[in-house]
């Protein structure tokens, strides 16, 4: 459920990025961290942060197709503006579409 925002701000469509490999998503080298566990023990993580430097996209792009799938329906609370979304449909139907497409959210 998106409340008052719109796909930009839903972060499910990085996650459909990844699952799809589109080549622009994710930066070339990884990047180390160290977490703590619930232990206390610093564990050493590998990650592959966001390329933020290649292209401007807009999830805005899915909007209109999430609700012509039947994906989404819009209504409102209050002054809000309510997108609900099947997670699992829209996880299905964007990864399909990044496959297919890699560059559709480009702008």
């Amino acid at each position: 459920m998106l409340i008052g925002v719109d796909q930009n701000c839903n972060t499910t469509i990085h996650c459909c990025e990844e699952i799809a490999n589109v080549p622009y998503h994710l930066q070339k080298y990884t990047t180390d961290i160290y977490v703590t566990d619930y232990k206390g023990e610093k564990v050493l993580v590998r990650n592959r942060l966001h390329d933020w430097g290649k292209h401007s996209k807009d999830f805005n792009k899915f909007d209109d197709l999430f609700l012509d799938h039947k994906i989404m329906k819009i209504g409102k609370i209050g002054n809000s503006t309510i997108r609900l979304l099947k997670a699992k449909d829209m996880l299905e139907f964007a990864v399909d579409r990044l496959i297919k497409e890699p560059s559709f959210l480009f702008i």
